[in-house]
Protein backbone atom coordinates (compact mmCIF):
# COMPACT_ATOMS: atom_id res chain seq x y z
CA UNK A 1 0.00 0.00 0.00
CA UNK A 2 3.32 2.49 0.87
CA UNK A 3 4.74 1.66 -2.67
CA UNK A 4 1.36 2.15 -4.58
CA UNK A 5 0.78 5.20 -2.89
CA UNK A 6 4.36 6.74 -3.80
CA UNK A 7 4.01 5.55 -6.59
CA UNK A 8 0.34 7.46 -7.36
CA UNK A 9 1.94 10.63 -5.54
CA UNK A 10 5.15 10.41 -8.12
CA UNK A 11 2.39 10.14 -11.30
CA UNK A 12 0.47 12.55 -10.01
CA UNK A 13 3.03 15.22 -9.72
CA UNK A 14 4.12 14.80 -13.35
CA UNK A 15 2.83 16.51 -16.53
CA UNK A 16 0.98 14.10 -18.64
CA UNK A 17 -0.21 15.89 -22.08
CA UNK A 18 -1.22 12.35 -23.39
CA UNK A 19 -3.22 11.53 -20.79
CA UNK A 20 -4.84 15.15 -20.92
CA UNK A 21 -5.62 15.10 -24.56
CA UNK A 22 -6.78 12.14 -23.97
CA UNK A 23 -9.41 13.63 -20.96
CA UNK A 24 -10.57 15.99 -23.61
CA UNK A 25 -10.92 13.93 -26.69
CA UNK A 26 -13.22 11.54 -24.77
CA UNK A 27 -14.88 14.64 -23.50
CA UNK A 28 -15.68 15.85 -26.84
CA UNK A 29 -16.91 12.41 -28.24
CA UNK A 30 -19.52 12.37 -25.78
CA UNK A 31 -20.51 15.75 -25.75
CA UNK A 32 -21.09 15.39 -29.86
CA UNK A 33 -23.01 12.66 -29.29
CA UNK A 34 -26.39 13.45 -28.94
CA UNK A 35 -29.22 11.57 -26.97
CA UNK A 36 -32.69 11.88 -26.69
CA UNK A 37 -34.59 10.34 -24.49
CA UNK A 38 -33.69 6.74 -24.96
CA UNK A 39 -32.21 7.67 -28.51
CA UNK A 40 -28.29 7.90 -28.41
CA UNK A 41 -26.58 8.54 -31.49
CA UNK A 42 -22.67 8.14 -30.92
CA UNK A 43 -20.06 9.33 -32.95
CA UNK A 44 -19.01 5.74 -34.12
CA UNK A 45 -22.64 4.83 -35.52
CA UNK A 46 -23.65 8.52 -36.67
CA UNK A 47 -22.32 10.36 -39.52
CA UNK A 48 -23.95 13.50 -38.27
CA UNK A 49 -22.15 12.67 -34.32
CA UNK A 50 -19.12 11.63 -35.97
CA UNK A 51 -18.41 14.75 -38.37
CA UNK A 52 -19.62 17.34 -35.36
CA UNK A 53 -16.70 15.27 -33.13
CA UNK A 54 -14.34 15.57 -36.06
CA UNK A 55 -14.78 19.46 -36.35
CA UNK A 56 -15.15 20.18 -32.75
CA UNK A 57 -11.03 17.62 -32.52
CA UNK A 58 -10.11 19.81 -35.71
CA UNK A 59 -10.85 23.11 -33.17
CA UNK A 60 -9.48 21.46 -30.28
CA UNK A 61 -5.96 20.66 -31.58
CA UNK A 62 -5.71 23.67 -33.52
CA UNK A 63 -6.05 25.78 -30.32
CA UNK A 64 -3.61 23.35 -28.32
CA UNK A 65 -1.11 23.76 -31.53
CA UNK A 66 2.19 25.14 -30.18
CA UNK A 67 4.02 28.19 -31.63
CA UNK A 68 6.94 26.61 -33.09
CA UNK A 69 8.73 23.33 -33.63
CA UNK A 70 11.86 22.54 -31.86
CA UNK A 71 12.10 19.44 -33.91
CA UNK A 72 12.23 21.33 -37.56
CA UNK A 73 15.24 22.84 -35.84
CA UNK A 74 16.74 19.54 -34.87
CA UNK A 75 16.19 17.83 -38.02
CA UNK A 76 17.65 21.06 -39.99
CA UNK A 77 20.75 21.37 -38.06
CA UNK A 78 21.35 18.04 -36.30
CA UNK A 79 24.23 16.06 -37.14
CA UNK A 80 23.48 13.02 -36.20
CA UNK A 81 20.05 12.57 -37.95
CA UNK A 82 19.47 9.99 -40.43
CA UNK A 83 19.13 10.80 -44.10
CA UNK A 84 16.03 8.24 -43.55
CA UNK A 85 14.50 9.65 -40.43
CA UNK A 86 14.70 13.14 -42.46
CA UNK A 87 12.96 11.81 -45.24
CA UNK A 88 9.84 10.51 -42.94
CA UNK A 89 10.27 13.93 -41.21
CA UNK A 90 10.19 15.72 -44.78
CA UNK A 91 6.77 17.21 -43.18
CA UNK A 92 4.06 17.01 -40.83
CA UNK A 93 2.05 15.17 -43.14
CA UNK A 94 4.72 12.48 -44.34
CA UNK A 95 5.42 11.97 -40.63
CA UNK A 96 1.24 11.50 -39.87
CA UNK A 97 0.97 8.93 -42.63
CA UNK A 98 3.92 6.83 -41.65
CA UNK A 99 2.62 6.43 -37.78
CA UNK A 100 -1.35 6.06 -39.12
CA UNK A 101 -0.37 3.35 -41.63
CA UNK A 102 2.02 1.49 -38.56
CA UNK A 103 -1.58 1.86 -36.65
CA UNK A 104 -3.82 1.01 -38.78
CA UNK A 105 -1.69 -1.79 -40.20
CA UNK A 106 -1.77 -3.26 -36.51
CA UNK A 107 -5.93 -2.96 -36.26
CA UNK A 108 -6.50 -4.51 -39.07
CA UNK A 109 -3.74 -7.35 -38.38
CA UNK A 110 -0.86 -6.80 -41.05
CA UNK A 111 1.53 -5.73 -38.60
CA UNK A 112 2.74 -6.48 -35.01
CA UNK A 113 4.90 -4.22 -33.30
CA UNK A 114 6.54 -5.06 -30.13
CA UNK A 115 5.66 -2.41 -27.83
CA UNK A 116 9.21 -2.76 -26.01
CA UNK A 117 12.71 -2.14 -26.75
CA UNK A 118 14.85 -5.45 -28.33
CA UNK A 119 17.85 -5.94 -26.91
CA UNK A 120 21.16 -4.62 -28.21
CA UNK A 121 23.47 -6.68 -29.85
CA UNK A 122 25.33 -7.01 -26.38
CA UNK A 123 22.14 -8.16 -24.57
CA UNK A 124 21.62 -10.72 -27.14
CA UNK A 125 24.73 -12.04 -26.71
CA UNK A 126 25.03 -12.20 -23.29
CA UNK A 127 21.55 -13.12 -22.50
CA UNK A 128 21.60 -16.18 -24.80
CA UNK A 129 25.10 -17.54 -24.11
CA UNK A 130 24.60 -18.59 -20.51
CA UNK A 131 21.27 -19.84 -21.72
CA UNK A 132 22.80 -22.27 -24.27
CA UNK A 133 22.72 -24.87 -22.19
CA UNK A 134 19.00 -24.69 -21.45
CA UNK A 135 17.45 -23.93 -24.47
CA UNK A 136 14.22 -23.58 -22.77
CA UNK A 137 15.48 -20.64 -20.39
CA UNK A 138 16.97 -18.35 -23.10
CA UNK A 139 16.16 -14.90 -22.19
CA UNK A 140 14.83 -12.74 -24.73
CA UNK A 141 13.26 -9.86 -23.20
CA UNK A 142 13.73 -8.01 -19.87
CA UNK A 143 11.21 -8.01 -16.91
CA UNK A 144 7.80 -6.94 -17.71
CA UNK A 145 8.44 -6.37 -21.63
CA UNK A 146 6.11 -9.75 -21.98
CA UNK A 147 3.44 -8.21 -19.98
CA UNK A 148 3.72 -5.02 -22.16
CA UNK A 149 3.59 -6.87 -25.16
CA UNK A 150 -0.02 -8.73 -24.22
CA UNK A 151 -1.18 -5.53 -22.60
CA UNK A 152 -0.66 -4.00 -26.20
CA UNK A 153 -2.54 -6.55 -27.70
CA UNK A 154 -5.19 -6.58 -24.93
CA UNK A 155 -5.84 -3.46 -25.79
CA UNK A 156 -5.82 -3.64 -29.86
CA UNK A 157 -8.11 -6.11 -29.39
CA UNK A 158 -10.35 -4.07 -27.07
CA UNK A 159 -10.19 -0.94 -29.63
CA UNK A 160 -10.93 -3.52 -32.27
CA UNK A 161 -14.14 -4.72 -30.13
CA UNK A 162 -15.26 -1.65 -29.08
CA UNK A 163 -14.93 0.42 -32.88
CA UNK A 164 -16.32 -2.62 -34.73
CA UNK A 165 -12.96 -3.02 -36.87
CA UNK A 166 -12.19 -6.59 -38.48
CA UNK A 167 -8.83 -7.81 -39.13
CA UNK A 168 -8.14 -8.60 -42.74
CA UNK A 169 -4.72 -8.73 -44.43
CA UNK A 170 -3.71 -5.95 -46.79
CA UNK A 171 -5.13 -6.57 -50.39
CA UNK A 172 -2.90 -4.09 -52.38
CA UNK A 173 0.81 -3.98 -51.22
CA UNK A 174 1.22 -0.84 -53.19
CA UNK A 175 -1.19 1.16 -50.83
CA UNK A 176 1.21 1.91 -48.47
CA UNK A 177 -0.96 0.42 -46.12
CA UNK A 178 -4.42 1.84 -47.19
CA UNK A 179 -7.66 -0.09 -46.60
Amino acid sequence: MIALGLATKRERGQASPTRALSFLVGTLAEDCSPVFGDKAFSWNTDAFAFDAFAFAMRLLLERLRPSHSELSRYLREGKDVDELDREMLASPESWAKHRFYQLWDELMGVQHSLPVELPTEEQWTTNIKPASSSPVNKVLFTKGDVRKIFHYAFILEKVRRDLNLKTRPRTNQSEGGAQ
